[in-house]
């Protein structure tokens, strides 16, 4: 969810060649052409203000020209570096800044250089390492920001320690939008959204167009439910032409919520093209067509993107798919995949039990209902459904116990009807209706 820091653009990685390390030219045709401004292949290097391409061209031009010093040659290798990371092979991007380490083990720029192509591939403890070798040989925003980000993903910064480094980076680097992004995401990962947006409005003050910017701004306003507001954002971020595919899932996500489902279904075929391994992609446009009114079209969506192998989360979908077209013994055995999984979450135990609880196996039901609050001691769902278990056994004290119980712990109200109506089924009608009136009175005490 984060684009790259500047100067850097670690998200996309390119792997260097081995003619490449070993500094050798491209074929003359593939030469950028310089402009009458760009005086040399080494000038446009430095500049690093080139498209990655071209400027991982002009670097390796111009490492084979004669007659560049030896510390100018390790700063065009650092930005070859990165260049090659931005375009997808850390790989080789890696051994050439180890290759520079090796002769300068203080280079500020390529220490900062492999932190970020370790975090580019989610090594965060070697991030950490070479941003913290870094900061021993001077303060920079990027290793501060580096450092912060790397023990923030990793799950192994303190909150108050993000904050003080990322805040650092922003005090050295008032400009560094990258930083401000970070922040933002790390509020919006904590669940405090609103604490994201002035962060990112003074990144867009530092750059009104940024994609990346209006993406997170977009993102954090749907965090808030605030869906007119989540889409005027995301709808910027796109309109610039260079937003990042998890733009288009959000986008397609708030269309969903908001009703719009064949925009969200032409969003959710972005990604899917983008993203042929996700499936985010094919879920979304499954649930889109679904709420279209064309639910066998979804299902087989997801059945062919299954083919290629076990995937829980579109499994999962597809499982509620069937279970919605009263395909139910095909849901359970579809879920039935998920929950044979150590992997399996709540939300896979939850949905199993309310299944197999209306087909009446209540035993196998309650063994979900127990791996459910496992998972999630404090879920009002599962207790709800032990709660109807009880009923249909015909043991009233106890339900009603687990359904006040299942009340107190969120469980909407309208499913007061519901209880009662099951106590009603059973030949309980006068219980139910004193039943009803009690529960009513909790949860308005509540």
């Amino acid at each position: 969810a984060l684009n790259c820091p500047t100067g850097v653009r670690a998200l996309l990685r390119l792997f260097l060649s081995v003619a490449v390390a070993a500094g050798l030219t491209l074929p003359a045709q593939a030469r950028p052409i310089l402009s009458d401004s760009q005086k040399s292949y080494a000038a446009v290097c430095l500049e690093d203000a080139e498209p990655a391409a071209r400027l991982a061209a002009s670097c390796e031009t111009a490492i084979a020209d004669a007659g560049i010093g030896a510390s100018d040659l390790r700063e065009i290798r650092v930005v070859l570096a990165l260049a090659y990371d931005n375009l997808g092979k850390a790989d080789q991007a890696r051994r050439l800044l180890e290759d520079v380490l090796d002769e300068d083990p203080a280079h500020t720029a390529a220490l900062n250089g492999l932190g970020w192509v370790h975090w580019g591939t989610d090594d965060y403890d070697l991030a950490k390492a070479a941003f913290q070798r870094s900061l021993d040989t001077g303060a920079t925003a990027q290793g501060f920001a580096g450092l912060a980000s790397s023990g923030r993903l990793e799950g192994t910064l303190a909150e108050t320690d993000y904050l003080r480094l990322m805040d650092a980076a922003i005090a050295m680097s008032p400009g560094y939008t990258w930083a401000m992004r970070d922040k933002a995401w790390y509020f919006i990962d904590e669940g405090r959204p609103s604490e994201a947006e002035p962060v990112l409005r003074t990144a867009l003050f530092e750059d009104e167009d940024d994609p990346w910017t209006l993406y997170a701004m977009g993102a954090a306003m749907s965090a808030q439910n605030k869906y007119a507001a989540a889409l005027k954002w995301l709808n910027q971020a796109v309109e610039t032409g260079h937003a990042p595919t998890s733009a288009y899932l959000s986008r397609a996500r708030v269309n969903y919520w908001v009703e719009n489902y064949r925009r969200a279904l032409i969003d959710a075929e972005r990604v899917a093209q983008d993203w042929p391994g996700s499936s985010d992609g094919p879920v979304w446009k499954a649930r889109s067509l679904a709420a279209l009114g064309l639910r066998p079209a979804g299902i087989s969506v997801l059945q062919d993107f299954l083919e290629g192998g076990h995937n829980s989360f579109a499994n999962y979908w597809l499982a509620d798919l069937l279970y919605n077209g009263d395909e139910v013994d095909e849901a359970i055995t579809a879920l039935t995949r998920n929950t044979n999984d150590d992997a399996a979450d709540y939300y896979d135990h939850e949905m199993m039990a309310m299944m197999l609880l209306e087909q009446e196996q209540y035993t196998d039901a309650r063994g979900h209902i127990s791996a459910a609050l496992e998972l999630e001691p404090d879920a009002s769902y599962p207790v709800y459904y032990a709660s109807l278990i009880e009923v249909a056994e015909g043991d009233y004290d106890t339900a009603e116990t687990l359904f006040l119980d299942a009340l107190a712990d969120g469980l909407p109200r309208r499913h007061i009807r519901s209880f009662s109506g099951a106590m009603t089924d059973t030949g309980a009608l006068d219980r139910a209706i004193a039943f009803r009136h009690k529960a009513n009175q909790v949860s308005a005490d509540n």
